[in-house]
């Protein structure tokens, strides 16, 4: 067995953390068909300006100020993404495109605002489980799209599928503290990436199906 430094990913769900709405309601976060480029740890250590997506909700904007915190890079707000886009004539509407449209899109946005990342977050819908024959509490699950874009590897360096999902009881946060929680994730994400904590599947050795989603480092990613 060696050590790998390739592209990692997994096609299963990830639960990555607990947090808590504005109002107290405990959000549990996951993440589904996860793919990972690890070229996003050195180029964000590089990274002077990370642009966030225009977005109808506050998850982005909360995204932009956490990076801002924590990270120390420059940060162009979805507000200001969205004034500079409609001035280079560049379209937003990124959920009606086409992987290469996509793929154009964010070549001329990156340049157009003079970023280095470009990180998108879109609703994609919602579902109520009432867990009519479980014990299990009824359940609330919101559905979110997630993309990191690198305008140098000209590429989607993270693509992933957002879950929020919160039991459904007396004290029921608001879609908007839902939406903020999906951005905190997101940024705390990009955090775990500029410190080489990546989330990672590897193939049991004895059987070919994925045994272990696990949080890793990359030097210690071990493939049969």
């Amino acid at each position: 067995m060696a050590a790998t430094a390739l592209t990692v990913g997994s096609t299963a769900f990830f639960g990555y953390k607990m947090y808590q709405s504005a109002s107290g309601s405990e959000i549990e976060i996951g993440f589904e068909n996860d793919l990972v480029s690890q070229v996003v740890q050195e180029e964000l250590f590089s990274a002077e300006t990370i642009a966030f997506w225009p977005s109808p909700n506050r998850s982005l904007v909360v995204a932009a100020e956490d990076i801002n915190s924590e990270l120390g890079i420059s940060v162009i707000s979805p507000a200001l993404t969205a004034e500079r886009l409609r001035a280079a004539g560049i379209a937003t509407s990124i959920e009606t495109m086409t992987a290469g449209e996509r793929a154009q899109t964010f070549y001329a946005a990156a340049e157009a605002l003079n970023a280095d990342f470009i990180v998108t977050l879109t609703m994609i819908g919602t579902e109520t489980d009432s867990n009519v024959f479980s014990i299990r509490r009824s359940t609330y699950t919101a559905n979110y799209d997630v993309v990191v874009y690198s305008h140098s590897s000209n590429a989607e360096v993270w693509t992933s599928r957002l879950i929020a999902e919160l039991g459904i009881g007396r004290n029921i946060p608001s879609q908007s503290e839902i939406d903020e929680v999906a951005g905190r994730a997101v940024a705390d994400r990009i955090i775990d990436f500029s410190e080489g904590d990546f989330i990672v599947s590897y193939i049991d050795g004895e059987t070919p199906e994925i045994r272990l989603v696990e949080r890793r480092s990359p030097s210690s990613i071990l493939l049969p």
